[in-house]
């Protein structure tokens, strides 16, 4: 969020957003329906959030296009439509078939 208010702050077109993102890694590992369950809760919850973030944003754009529309306004658009778009990138690109990058091997050990 912090990255979205400096570049909402320095009227950057398109802003800007960079994220981290982390993985856990069990100590043993999961059997393939227990990943695939994990993969599948993951990006419906993700999904879920996004959405939700994005719909909620819709009334508060109308909102900030109002003129005198008060900083918190605009800050929370901008937050929950970044947070909409982002969600929504995660899950398109976050379901590519790419496990040969990471060396990720899918099959019963």
């Amino acid at each position: 969020m912090t990255c979205v208010a400096v570049s909402r702050l320095a009227s950057f077109v398109p802003g800007l957003m960079f994220r981290m993102a982390g993985d856990y890694e069990p100590r043993r590992p999961l059997p393939l329906e227990h990943r695939a369950a994990r993969i599948a809760l993951t990006y419906t919850l993700l999904l879920v959030i996004s959405l939700s973030a994005w719909f909620a944003s819709i009334p508060l754009a109308h909102a900030a296009e109002e003129a005198g529309a008060s900083t918190a306004v605009l800050v929370l658009d901008a937050a929950l439509g970044a947070l909409g778009l982002a969600g929504i990138q995660t899950i398109a690109f976050g379901l590519v078939p790419l496990m040969f990058l990471s060396r990720q091997r899918w099959r019963e050990e």
